[in-house]
């Protein structure tokens, strides 16, 4: 890291806290019929723990190298692709409603609180 050589050691420590990774984490298989909530496993699980996240929905195309007006779907039958911010403190969930997410999550906190 030369770029951090002639800064102090103090700033050195909060730059690095700042700066942030985009990495590809892994996948999951996504449901369209559930929705994705995400809970911190430190806390108390009730509503206020509990979110729903927003997924981003967008088309796959493909170009064709001889013809670049024409748009081709990548693929047939699942032209569509799904991302979710990931955030490490969290654990994610899919679950039909609210009240199923509570219930998975209690149960998640309760398999894994003495870890």
């Amino acid at each position: 890291m030369k770029e951090l050589e002639h800064i102090p050691k103090v700033q050195q420590a909060e730059y690095r806290q700042v700066k942030q990774e985009y990495r590809f984490i892994g996948s999951m298989r996504y449901r369209k019929s559930l929705k994705l909530y995400s809970f911190d496993p430190t806390a108390p699980v009730d509503m206020d723990n509990l979110r729903e996240e927003q997924v981003q929905v967008r088309e796959r195309v493909a170009i064709k190298k001889d013809k670049p007006d024409m748009i081709i779907p990548k693929a047939r039958y699942s032209p569509t692709e799904r991302k979710v911010s990931h955030d490490p403190r969290l654990v994610y969930i899919q679950a039909l409603n609210t009240k199923t997410a509570l219930k998975k999550a209690q149960k998640y906190q309760d398999r894994f609180a003495g870890k």
